[in-house]
């Protein structure tokens, strides 16, 4: 018997719209796009683009049209709540563009409606779908680094000029409706990383600042996060970088190796972001470990003896100039895109009534993270998280 089409409407053709839009069209085995967009042209523009089954003028016209199961909110962050309670209401699953919403008691409110109606609530949160990530968390979790004790995450970028520019950026430069600056619409998926390679936290401390005025709030940032199992987290994030560095975008260091991105490696097409490469280095896994060259260990070794070191171990040099091992990610993971792969996974619930990968406790976590940040940055002292619910 052939599996009935799951109808998807797609509130919102803004810039993230259109990524939606084109990935749903590789679905189209399994799902119905319809648009949604109070710009009719623009709506009808993208469903012909990408296939469309249909086009609304208005999210009610849609959530009235029984063809309607579940809306996919590519909307401005200040309109994410109100447009999710408006469709779990009506009976309607719900994806959603990261970040979950504007403030904590907003996504109390959305995670407590889809609880009440027994509806999914799904959040498209790039980093917490990112392969590379999760391959480090495996590394992690198998004990190949040692014991972790800092996380090192960076995002340099001269951005700041262009976005400032942009059409599809002058919503999110606005506290009103972006909920916040670049640490916020981009932080959130550094908070993210840092929620699932460090676990949860329990303090943060911040700064922000404001070095070019484009933006009408924060476009740089330095949050210090203290995760609650000892590990230390440093997140630097600015798009005021000119001519940046080849900073890896993560970094975890454990008192037996390392896995550090490099960022010559990243994938082509959204570069900034998304990590082709990871070096492994492992004191305890040998797979992860290219030893000294012997000429190498032999010159420090005679160097030292001139300093009047005559004892110094060739194990002690070859571990302290050993290298790691380069993981091809994109060559593993070919194909791979994190926005296919959470709608897929948000189709799969639709189906067979399992929770998402990316929920709303994941998504409150992350949002979490950047609204201590901007309480410490207002106050200047660390802001110390709850303890979660048992």
């Amino acid at each position: 018997m052939k599996k009935k089409k799951l109808g998807i409407c797609l509130v919102g053709c803004g810039m993230i719209g259109h990524v939606h839009a084109r990935e749903y069209g590789n679905l189209r085995d399994r799902a119905d796009l319809y648009i949604c967009d109070l710009d009719q042209s623009l709506a009808e523009r993208i469903a012909a683009v990408h296939g469309a089954a249909g086009t609304f003028a208005a999210m009610e016209e849609a959530l009235a049209d029984k063809r309607i199961d579940a809306v996919d909110i590519c909307l401005p962050h200040h309109l994410h709540c109100g447009a999710a309670l408006q469709a779990l209401e009506a009976g309607r699953h719900v994806l959603i563009e990261k970040p979950l919403a504007n403030s904590l008691a907003e996504a109390d409110a959305m995670m407590e409606k889809a609880r009440a109606t027994n509806l999914t609530l799904a959040v498209l949160e790039n980093f917490r779908y990112e392969p590379a990530v999760g391959r480090a968390r495996e590394l992690i979790d198998r004990g190949v680094i040692g014991e972790p004790f800092m996380i090192a995450i960076h995002e340099f970028s001269y951005a700041i000029e262009m976005t400032s520019l942009m059409k599809t950026y002058e919503w999110r430069m606005k506290a009103a409706s972006g909920g916040g600056g670049i640490l916020f619409d981009r932080g959130v998926h550094l908070m993210a990383m840092a929620n699932r390679l460090g676990g949860p936290v329990r303090s943060v401390y911040a700064v922000t600042r404001c070095p070019d005025r484009k933006w009408e709030v924060d476009e740089a940032s330095v949050t210090t996060l203290v995760h609650r199992n000892g590990i230390v987290t440093n997140l630097i994030l600015s798009w005021n970088i000119r001519t940046p560095p080849p900073m890896p975008l993560m970094a975890v260091y454990g008192n037996a190796g390392s896995i550090i991105e490099s960022p010559e490696k990243r994938v082509p097409g959204h570069a900034h972001f998304e990590i082709g490469e990871i070096r492994v280095f492992s004191e305890k896994d040998r797979e992860y470990y290219r030893a000294t060259d012997p000429a190498v260990i032999k010159g420090v070794q005679a160097y030292m003896k001139k300093l009047g070191d005559d004892d110094l171990p060739e194990e002690a040099v070859d571990r302290t100039f050993a290298k790691g091992v380069p993981v091809d990610i994109s060559s593993e993971f070919a194909g791979y895109n994190v926005y296919r792969e959470a709608m897929v996974d948000f189709l799969e619930c639709l189906e067979t009534g399992r929770r998402p990968r990316v929920g709303g406790d994941a998504a409150r976590a992350d949002i979490e993270l950047v609204f201590a940040a901007y309480e410490s940055a207002r106050t200047g002292m660390p802001v110390e998280l709850p303890l979660p619910a048992p």
